[in-house]
């Protein structure tokens, strides 16, 4: 994942890098409710890509809203 934040600006297209962000704010969402998902591995989903990744941050809050109704220990 931390690639992809150099290849940004270089070697990915903006739209491609948007893809992949749409996937893994998917992701984030489908594994949001998991009891044994720590804090720390969700947020290191949630900051391996680059800004430019995304639109909007619309699809993240939709995860983090996730994750806090679980019932994380």
């Amino acid at each position: 994942m931390q690639r992809f934040a150099h290849y940004c600006d270089v070697k990915m297209s903006l739209d491609k890098m948007k893809k992949v962000g749409e996937l893994i704010d998917m992701y984030l969402a489908e594994i949001g409710p998991n009891p044994s998902l720590n804090i720390t591995k969700f947020l290191g989903v949630a900051e391996s890509l680059p800004d430019c990744a995304r639109d909007s941050f619309d699809q993240v809050y939709r995860a983090i809203d996730i994750y806090l109704q679980g019932d994380h220990s």
